[in-house]
């Protein structure tokens, strides 16, 4: 039975985790409303000053690439203490940015920081509780949603007319600084290999087939997301547009925090299985009849509820039987991090032929072979006896 100081160690370090993955939501769902005053502040046109989100998003690329290495080589804890500070100073050096140019290493750095957050919390989280962490991992992307859902109401509080972006960048500077002291003094849980896996097993190899559903996967929900707001407003103008996409995002952020309770209780494999098959349903409204109002508003909240726990049940499964290497993490997202750079910008080149369309129809053949992966990963896996459906998440 663990000792009072034990729970009290292990609280600390699941709400640090929280608050990280928290954190980049936060910054993720800030940059958006403060580009007008950053293109003001650099000089440049607001067209332009999107390339600040590509820098990032390349910082986000490349930090995913090497996190597991750094996170397997030092303390994880101070890895993660270090990457928060370091987003912390990125943060507070937004609003000295006088000039495009010295901006976009300030994103690119950030966004570096940001996917060691990302690959460390969640490496340390499947450690910490092995094959009880579904709940906490689905619970560790819902605060992500948070964060990026509270971002707007915080630009909005925070900022004033006379200081529309400093005060905005130097408060979320702050928030890294107090989740990091405690990282600091709390030992990272250790390494430890599931049950009836020996200690010379290759455990942490990276095969292609996770590699590709993560990738497939990435892209499916990037796409449906990023052009949801397009594809109603061609068939029912803005007004529409807006509501539809916030109900979905609502729906969203409801079921990921639906997925903590039912990880509890339900196999990873059943849990994807109810996704998967929940997703394309409720894409063929939209394919159908995508005029329609119900149809429209039914299908895009539906895909957007059934997608949501996807992403951490599909972690929670790869990393069954096998002990939990922040190098297959970081394998794991950078996989999901290029599907959703590379497949929206497909998309977008086929709106110009085929309209609207495309978004719906994209996103169903992405999901579709996502999830004939995943039962071949199933299958797979049964074959070697590493998931059985009686086992609980």
């Amino acid at each position: 039975m663990p000792s009072p100081d034990d729970r009290r160690g292990r609280i600390l370090t699941t709400a640090s985790y929280f608050a990280s993955v928290g954190l980049i939501g936060l910054v993720g769902g800030s940059v958006g409303p403060t580009l007008a005053p950053l293109a003001a502040q650099t000089g440049v046109e607001l067209s332009t000053i999107g390339v600040a989100l590509s820098a990032r998003s390349f910082g986000y690329l490349i930090g995913a690439v090497g996190a597991g290495r750094r996170i397997e080589r030092r303390n994880a804890h101070r890895g993660i203490a270090v990457a928060l500070l370091g987003a912390g100073i990125a943060l507070a050096l937004v609003p000295i940015a006088r000039s495009l140019g010295s901006l976009l290493p300030i994103m690119v750095a950030m966004g570096c920081m940001l996917a060691t957050l990302d690959v460390g919390t969640n490496t340390l989280l499947l450690r910490r509780y092995g094959e009880g962490a579904a709940p906490y991992l689905n619970a560790l992307h819902f605060s992500y949603g948070l964060g990026a859902l509270a971002a707007p109401f915080l630009v909005a509080a925070v900022a004033t007319p006379t200081a529309p972006l400093s005060w905005t960048y130097w408060m979320l500077a702050v928030v890294p600084v107090p989740v990091a002291f405690v990282l600091f003094r709390v030992p990272p849980p250790p390494r430890q290999s599931p049950a009836g896996q020996h200690a010379d097993a290759p455990a942490a190899r990276i095969s292609a087939l996770p590699t590709a559903i993560s990738f497939l996967y990435g892209g499916a929900e990037a796409v449906f997301t990023s052009w949801l707001y397009t594809f109603v407003n061609s068939h029912a103008g803005a007004s529409a547009a807006t509501n539809v996409s916030g109900a979905s995002w609502a729906a969203f952020s409801l079921f990921r925090l639906v997925g903590v309770v039912i990880a509890r209780r339900v196999t990873p494999s059943r849990i994807l299985l109810v996704d998967y098959a929940a997703s394309l349903l409720f894409v063929v409204p939209l394919l159908v009849l995508p005029g329609v109002g119900w149809a429209m508003w039914i299908g895009a909240a539906g895909v957007c509820a059934a997608i949501a726990s996807i992403y951490p049940t599909t972690m929670i499964l790869f990393n069954r039987g096998r002990t939990p290497s922040a190098q297959f993490v970081s394998t794991i997202i950078v996989a999901s991090c290029l599907g959703s750079m590379t497949f929206p910008w497909l998309t977008g080149r086929l709106l110009s032929v085929s309209g609207p369309m495309a978004v719906p129809a994209v996103t169903a053949g992405l999901l579709i072979v996502a999830f004939a992966g995943t039962l071949g990963y199933l299958a797979q896996q049964r074959k070697q006896g590493t998931t059985s459906d009686d086992r609980r998440a």
